[in-house]
């Protein structure tokens, strides 16, 4: 989603990266033909259809229920689907009436951290892929759109691939024609036609797509129009059509002058639109419009004819595509799905479209299954066809799979398939090539009768030996459609984020592993544990991982979500402590790491429905704040009892969709809202929900998803991402006012942003993450918390009866006093003691002496005081004092591949394993003589404590891995 700017050229193709999947919005067919059709009565429509039925892989619900979530956010309450579509002209709108934004614009540079390749394990992808194009006169230059991603080229065969469309007004688009004569000049068909973002129109450009321009062939979002396909006369170039859900527009001066549109007008939903080969006075069309499917034009596009003969009728089609070959010019194919988007029938012309046969009706090749068994399908979402061009029997269809028949479509065989084998006939041990599932275009090399190219809901795939075997050629496609990030709490390289339609991903300095499939959504990695890991599917269906995401186990014990986005972490105080949301109640389970499965409700907050979201007071984990669609709920004990603080926030007019809490003060929260209640973006509360104060003046009217809390500043920082955009508020701003908004964009895609996070390093500038829907995630360096002090070291050493802290400041100013904090298990923190600055025998050089240290290891850090209440803590430090000995043993030590373990009292008892930084390495139970391995670690000192089953006295011994 780039800059629209329609007045000085740049007109926007797409609205939001709003997701979107063709069929939920076509899943009834007299739906299809409505334009006007409302969300609610798709809603209803969709949900009578499944009533009493059972979901099963491949039939459209669970994306119909992922743009159902995604949708209704936005259109609440009018269910206009119209309004995401104007999203671009809103922020434009914004933009010119804040004609500072640009001197408003607080310094910061957006970098990507990817994926910028296809992450590593099975069934993995890049994003979605909607068509692929070639250069006319160089076929190793190819061009491929994204729904999301902007247009990406490639001038090596697919080897590398590169965008320039960050910041222009082209991201989701249908189509591109190039100009054979001159292959600088294309045209692009903007807006996206399987979600609910309208077209703008057409843009041009003559530098390569470099830059773009309007053409005659503009829209406003309220024009309602949606491009499926677009086709030029290569022999007359200003020649042009465009298949639309309001029939063809057709131009013959390269959109210059105002298009036609008298010969398929607004009364035919057209899906398809294709030239005889060879023959460019011929063109065919597809589409339904009553009984119609089929039109035929002899005049270049200027009147139209119904062919009805051997075609069904449209009350049966859901969507019907067109197939053609040099091979035979006069031969047509026609791909249909049914009204339940499974396999309606191939149907072939062999008289340039005149008359058709019926050439197979079975198996339903539409369905997930390799043996086609099954009704049902996702006609409206996957649908491609490509006849071989020197064979005009050899067809190949898409849709979950790839499927072949060389025999003009009487009989098939399965080409491709989503999940590699051929499960279903396992005896006969058949194997096909894998491509990832949801095919959506397919397209031979010109001038090849045997390299082909697939792009799905994955990637692109090529094969040079007619499909004997593909290979993904993603590489750098950067167009994850990311959902969520989370990064853990030390480790600055270690971050997972969930992806649709590939599953949560985790990044590991520069390297990139499916952890989990499906649709990846809320996720976190333990803060204690980087190895831990729990990653979500829909309907809060959560995996917990003890090995980094090699291997997952499924959550139980806690009752499916009936929302297709259930959120879930863990206590920002208490890391043992997990809650989940999504369902009527909040669940919690205090002992997740050993017992994942064991949960209790923390309480039902108000309001009817399941929670959307909730947050955890980071100074008070007893203070918890949810999101349900009509109430903000409250608890100060836990869950114990629960209050409503709607108070005045506007619930009626718009969708809250994140909330966000201050790290020291649990009655400061801030909330957002979707929507497009031009006056209803952010709310504010300082009394922990008793009132409620709007802060959303200066915001521009579109969506917001996310919100979050700058720790630790007098000013209470939050950052907040929209369908356009990161925006910046400071309570008092210096220079620039109370309450001040402040566009926070520099270098970062206009992508739709749907989650912030912020990462604070013991060193250097805090990191603001954010997740977006079709570029994957990227990172800014912040300013946190202004404290008066440069901290040049903080040291320690344990001695025989104390253990002593020393620090060294270079600047202090307005300094009240430093905090001494200590813990025993590097979570839980407690203040022993403090020192004031001043009256120092040795300029800012400090001491403290901690003579009640117990035995084992002990973690300090400072909590560095502003006079204006405002603080940073330090590094922390870990001490090690042996003490007496309990009998544990561990053996040999050093050691350089494992430790044995003797001596313990008990059967079974835990072990930790920290690093010198007290790191939680890893956690295990043991028993005597059992191993802990350390061959995976990098030679250090270590710590091992040991404790009961039942939580009793711990013993901490040092080892050395050499």
């Amino acid at each position: 989603m780039k800059v629209f700017q329609r007045l000085l050229a740049l007109c926007f193709c797409v609205c939001i990266s709003l997701i979107g999947n063709a069929q939920a919005q076509n899943e009834h067919t007299k739906t299809q033909n409505l334009k006007e059709t409302n969300f609610y009565k798709i809603q209803k429509e969709f949900n009578s259809k499944w009533s009493g039925r059972s979901p099963v892989k491949g039939q459209g619900f669970n994306v119909f229920r992922r743009w159902e979530a995604l949708m209704e956010p936005r259109v609440f309450p009018s269910g206009d689907i119209t309004l995401p579509s104007t999203t671009y002209a809103n922020y434009k709108e914004w933009e010119k009436e804040n004609l500072s934004v640009t001197t408003r614009s607080a310094p910061n540079n957006w970098t990507g951290l990817g994926p910028f390749a296809k992450p590593s394990g099975y069934d993995a992808g890049v994003g979605r892929v909607d068509f692929l194009k070639f250069d006319p006169n160089n076929s190793q230059i190819m061009y491929v759109g994204t729904p999301d991603g902007g247009l990406w080229k490639s001038i090596n065969g697919g080897a590398s691939w590169s965008t320039n469309s960050d910041f222009l007004s082209v991201i989701g688009c249908s189509d591109l024609v190039i100009n054979p004569k001159n292959t600088q000049e294309m045209y692009l068909a903007t807006g996206n036609w399987e979600d609910d973002r309208r077209s703008m129109g057409v843009l041009k450009s003559t530098n390569g797509g470099s830059s773009w321009s309007t053409t005659s062939l503009s829209w406003n979002a309220t024009d309602n129009y949606k491009i499926r396909r677009m086709i030029m006369d290569p022999d007359h170039p200003d020649t042009m059509m465009v298949a639309t859900d309001g029939g063809i527009f057709r131009t013959t001066d390269g959109w210059a002058s105002s298009p036609d549109n008298s010969g398929l007008d607004g009364n035919y939903n057209l899906y398809d639109v294709k030239y005889k080969p060879g023959d460019f006075s011929t063109v065919y069309a597809s589409g339904v419009s009553g009984s119609e499917v089929f039109w035929k034009s002899t005049d270049y596009g200027e009147t139209w004819s119904a062919v009805t003969s051997g075609l069904p009728a449209g009350s049966g089609v859901s969507r019907i595509i067109i197939g053609t070959s040099a091979d035979e010019t006069d031969y047509v194919y026609l791909l249909a799905g049914d009204t339940n988007n499974g396999y309606k029938g191939l149907y072939r012309s062999t008289n340039s479209g005149t008359s058709f046969s019926t050439r197979s009706t079975t198996p339903n090749i539409l369905h997930s299954n390799s043996n086609a068994v099954g009704s049902g399908g996702q006609a409206n979402h996957d649908l491609a066809i490509a006849v071989a061009p020197d064979n005009a029997n050899k067809v190949t269809i898409g849709g979950i799979n790839q499927w072949r028949s060389t025999d003009g479509g009487s009989t098939w065989n399965l080409f491709t398939y989503w999940l590699g084998i051929d499960t279903d006939h396992p005896g006969e041990g058949s194997l096909v090539p894998y491509t990832h599932a949801d095919i959506q275009d397919i397209q031979y090399l010109p001038g090849s009768s045997s390299t082909i190219f697939a792009t799905s809901d994955g990637g692109i795939y090529k094969s040079t030996d007619d499909g004997a075997s593909f290979t993904d050629i993603s590489n750098n496609l950067s167009i994850a459609q990311q959902t969520n990030v989370a990064h853990h709490a030390i480790n600055p390289v270690l971050i997972v984020t969930g992806l649709q339609d590939i599953g949560t991903i985790k990044k590991s300095g520069n390297n990139y592993s499916v952890i989990n499939g499906g649709d990846g959504e809320s996720a976190f990695i333990d803060r204690t544990a980087e190895n831990v890991i729990v990653t979500s599917n829909p309907y809060g269906a959560h995996d917990i991982s003890y090995n980094g995401g090699v291997d997952k186990d499924p959550m139980t014990g806690i009752p499916a979500s009936s929302e297709f986005y259930a959120p879930i972490s863990q206590d920002p105080s208490n890391a043992d402590i997990m809650y989940a949301g999504g369902r009527t109640a909040l669940y919690k389970n205090i002992d997740f790491y050993n017992h994942p499965n064991t949960w209790t409700t923390a309480g039902t907050p108000p309001g009817s429905g399941s929670i959307l979201e909730y947050v955890v007071a980071p100074s008070n984990n007893q203070v918890i704040y949810t999101i349900k669609a009509d109430a903000i709920g409250k608890t100060t004990n836990g869950g114990g009892a629960w209050t409503n603080v709607t108070g005045t926030l506007p619930l009626g007019s718009a969708l809250p969709t994140q909330i966000t809490v201050s790290n020291v003060d649990a009655d400061k929260a801030w909330i957002t809202f979707s929507g497009y209640s031009a006056s209803n973006k952010v709310w504010r509360t300082t009394d922990g929900g008793a009132t409620w104060s709007n802060i959303s003046s200066g915001l521009p009217n579109l969506p917001f998803n996310t919100v979050v809390h700058v720790n630790d500043t007098p000013n209470d920082v939050i950052y907040v991402g929209g369908d356009v955009g990161v925006y910046q508020y400071e309570n008092a701003a210096a220079n620039r006012g109370p309450g001040s908004w402040t566009l926070f964009n520099s270098g970062l895609p206009n992508a739709k942003v749907t989650d912030l996070e912020i990462f604070y390093p013991d060193t250097g500038a805090p990191k603001l993450r954010a997740s977006t829907y079709g570029r994957g995630t990227w990172e800014t360096e912040i300013q946190g918390a202004i404290v008066p002090v440069e901290l040049v070291s903080f040291t320690g050493e344990a001695f025989e009866s104390e253990n002593i802290l020393n620090w060294e400041t270079a600047i202090e100013i307005n300094l009240d006093e430093y905090q001494i904090e200590r813990s025993s298990d590097g979570d839980h923190f407690q203040m022993i003691g403090k020192v004031i600055p001043g009256n120092l025998e040795f300029d800012n050089q400090y001491q403290f002496l901690d003579r009640d240290r117990t035995d084992g290891i002990s973690f300090y850090r400072l909590k560095i005081i502003d006079l204006d209440g405002s603080f940073e803590y330090s590094n922390t430090v870990v001490l090690y004092h042996k003490g007496r000995d309990h009998g544990i043993k561990v053996s040999p030590n050093p050691a350089t591949s494992f430790v044995m373990v003797t001596g313990l009292s008990e059967e079974n008892s835990n072990a930790v394993l920290r690093d010198q930084m007290g790191r939680i390495i890893a956690k295990q139970s043991v028993i005597n003589n059992s191993q802990i391995l350390l061959s995976y670690l990098p030679n250090g000192t270590y710590y091992i404590s040991f404790s009961n089953q039942m939580g009793g006295e711990e013993t901490t011994l040092k080892i050395i891995k050499i």
